[in-house]
């Protein structure tokens, strides 16, 4: 696997052999349904995987300082590699989902394959995005597009959706790897979009609702009680 090309997606021939599959075998329910059911869908999938192909498994995570972080696990029958990255500060999960996929595709070089690439993610939200690709605009996006369309040539591709924290070892190795990459000292800048924006505001918000005020009267343990009438 080498170089990408950019270019721009012909609308009216898309991307040929990139499939998105948002969903399992059957439609099923991440709330309701009970794990052990949605474990043995998503492995109905993974155990029809050709032994050949390569399998990439990715996760973006926050953790409680509002660091965001990816993961991903590649794996052949004979080959696996591990990443780690800590992303820029207030960078959205959804963001960091899809910079999972786009270092996945990159990684893809020093891997033999003979027809099938396989890339599953616990975000439903980023394949999706990705699978309306004449609206995608932002550049993580278009990066992965661009490399779904060089690879295509030579390769079926397959973005699947699984379910989190269903005890898949492929998703939990990368989910480790994304909570391990908080730890990571470089820290790669990239210019913050809207949608980063708004998620460092909300976190920063929702860090202020969680101190209480030090005003007197909070601390009152009955109605009125620090009020006082001269």
């Amino acid at each position: 696997m080498g170089k990408y090309s950019v270019s721009r997606i012909n609308p009216s021939v898309g991307l040929p052999g990139v499939f998105f599959h948002t969903n399992l075998p059957v439609q099923v329910n991440k709330q309701k349904d009970h794990p052990t059911y949605l474990r043995q869908l998503a492995l109905e999938i993974i155990n029809n995987i050709p032994v050949d192909a390569v399998k990439v498994y990715t996760d973006g995570n926050r953790n409680d300082s509002d660091c965001t972080c990816s993961g991903i696990y590649i794996t052949t029958h004979n080959q696996e590699l591990k990443i780690q990255r800590r992303n820029p500060e207030f960078y959205s999960v959804f963001r960091s989902d899809l910079i999972a996929i786009d270092e996945g595709l990159d990684s893809l070089s020093s891997f033999s394959c003979s027809i099938e690439i396989w890339i599953q993610t616990d975000s439903r939200s980023s394949i999706q995005h990705l699978a309306y690709w004449h609206r995608v605009k932002d550049n993580t996006g278009m990066n992965i597009l661009n490399k779904l369309k060089s690879l295509s040539v030579s390769y079926r591709i397959h973005l699947q959706w699984i379910p989190s924290h269903v005890n898949i070892q492929g998703n939990e190795i990368a989910d480790a790897l994304a909570k391990a990459g908080a730890d990571d000292v470089s820290v790669p800048s990239a210019p913050l979009t809207y949608l980063d924006l708004f998620s460092g505001a909300k976190s920063r918000n929702k860090t202020i609702l969680l101190i209480p005020p030090e005003h007197h009267w909070y601390q009152g343990s009955r109605p009125g009680g620090c009020l006082s009438i001269d």
